[in-house]
């Protein structure tokens, strides 16, 4: 399902848990309904695909981190699984 005006909250880095620990982003994406999902993104893995250009990555990655405003998504409703995702920036689609 398409959702358009997303908004990207409670961007933060933690501590995985576990033998092997690790950074992640961790956030919520939230749509003007209301309809939220949470995200526990290993750090490296989604910095790295967002330089690279890589969708759906970059598009989140840099709403969330302020660089890009006006997030549209489609997912998977029932696993939150994002399968696109672009901004709309000075009318470019990143």
């Amino acid at each position: 399902m398409r959702h358009e005006n997303v908004a990207c909250q409670n961007f933060h880095t933690e501590l995985s848990t576990g033998k092997r620990s690790h950074r992640e982003y961790v956030f919520d994406l939230v749509a003007e309904d209301g309809t939220e999902w949470n995200y526990r993104i290993r750090a490296s893995a989604m910095k790295e695909k967002a330089e690279d250009e890589r969708e759906p990555y970059a598009s989140v990655y840099y709403t969330c981190t302020g660089e890009e405003d006006g997030l549209s998504i489609v997912l998977y409703e029932h696993t939150g699984i994002i399968t696109e995702a672009w901004t709309n920036q000075a009318g470019q689609v990143h």
